[in-house]
């Protein structure tokens, strides 16, 4: 079984990432189920001819005798428009008529399917659970989320019908895989820095202790494993927030998951190279290409830590080389100096990459603190106060550039 995640297909990163996913799927030719995971549109825009494209796929891989679950995402609904929700029709029109030995499935609301040998649960992103579909969600009764069911806000009450069918899912199949688009409510996890709640379209944490379920999503911007949850994210970075991440394609054979690393871009983080020409002053050194393969070890080294658990099983699979042209680079820098770009970066190196770009390295709010006095103050600082704190911080930190960064916040009515 293939897993196949957050594709975001856009014109720009089309024929890479296509590429990308043929290449895969071949190399694996052997696997005759094919799971994509939804948010096929891109963050910021809707591509229909791109979107296209990826739809061919989906029907060449059907002529190859494939089966293919299709999963509807959060971005993937126009109105209440599936994106593909024409070829939707057509293939349930097909497997009508017709009496294959594979299908195209494409997925917009919960349900189970027995796939090799397995029962797997889709949840994909819904706008509204219809209690015409699911009749038997009025029966349930669960004290957990009584109160949820009563609110006047959606969000909780779709939390809890989710939940709900959830629960009557794994009360008839055991040994589940969930594959689900949503959060986990009160969780963080300890590779992030969010909290989730039911009004924000969530699980409940529960099911985190279900040794019979395996859960498998997406949703949060790094993947790791956390009891029997796998969370993964987009198979490219979509964004340069998304830096210093190893992206994956996911094969799944019984209960064990091959990670498989992408090439397809990456966005790489490093601070400048400094060296000590003597005990009283610093020079530049430029980052170099072994730099870059250094940095990635250790960034190979973090993943592999990520998927240090015994619930689950992760073994990853790291491409051998390293292609520089795939690679965005960020270097933080203390003044943004295009003309000497030479300090920071290896010229050939910098020949070599996508893109180069410097960042100004601008200390954290919590160093604003340490430069109080008396910091049990901090709770009876005013707004004035704030302010006076900000202008000597920036003074002392930038004194070169304070006018400039004065002219500003005043021009922002801050000062």
């Amino acid at each position: 079984m293939l897993l196949i995640w957050d594709i975001h297909l856009n014109s720009r990163i089309k024929d890479k990432l296509l590429n990308s996913l043929k290449s895969f799927i071949q190399e694996h030719d052997e696997e005759k189920n094919l799971i994509f995971l939804w948010d096929f549109v891109y963050h910021f825009s809707y591509d229909r001819n791109t979107l296209l494209e990826l739809y061919e796929l989906f029907l060449e891989l059907y002529t190859q005798w494939k089966n293919l679950y299709v999963l509807a995402g959060n971005h993937d609904w126009l109105g209440n428009t599936f994106v593909f929700e024409e070829g939707k029709k057509a293939f349930e029109v097909l497997s009508k008529l017709k009496n294959s030995d594979n299908e195209i499935c494409f997925i917009t609301k919960p349900m189970v399917k027995e796939i090799e040998w397995k029962n797997i649960c889709f949840l994909p992103a819904m706008l509204e659970i219809d209690e015409k579909d699911f009749p038997w969600i009025s029966d349930l009764k669960d004290e957990k989320y009584e109160e949820e069911l009563k609110a006047k806000n959606k969000n909780l009450k779709f939390s809890a019908k989710l939940n709900l069918v959830l629960e009557r899912f794994t009360k008839k199949y055991s040994n589940l895989t969930l594959i689900h688009h949503y959060y986990i409510e009160w969780v963080v996890f300890p590779w992030q820095k969010s909290k989730f709640w039911f009004k924000d379209r969530a699980l409940s944490s529960s099911w985190l202790d279900n040794k019979n379920l395996q859960i498998i999503s997406w949703h949060l911007h790094q993947a790791f494993l956390f009891k029997n949850y796998l969370c993964t994210w987009s198979i490219w970075a979509t964004s340069p927030l998304e830096t210093d991440q190893i992206k994956y394609f996911f094969i799944r054979k019984d209960w064990q998951f091959f990670a498989q690393e992408t090439w397809i871009n990456y966005h790489f983080t490093m601070d400048k190279k400094t060296g000590n020409t003597n005990l009283f002053t610093q020079s530049h050194q430029a980052i170099t290409e072994n730099d870059i393969l250094s940095h990635r070890e250790s960034l190979k080294t973090n993943s592999n830590k990520n998927f240090e658990q015994n619930w689950i099983k992760v073994e990853t699979k790291f491409c051998d080389n390293i292609d520089l042209k795939n690679v965005s680079l960020s270097i933080w820098v203390e003044k943004l100096q295009y003309d000497n770009m030479s300090e920071y970066i290896d010229s050939k190196l910098q020949q070599s990459l996508q893109n180069v770009q410097l960042k100004k390295n601008i200390n954290s709010t919590e160093n604003l603190l340490e430069q109080l006095d008396k910091p049990d103050l901090v709770g009876q600082l005013n707004f004035w106060n704030w302010l006076e704190l900000l202008k000597n911080f920036l003074k002392k930190q930038y004194p070169d550039d304070y006018e400039e960064y004065e002219k500003l916040l005043q021009e922002m009515k801050i000062l």
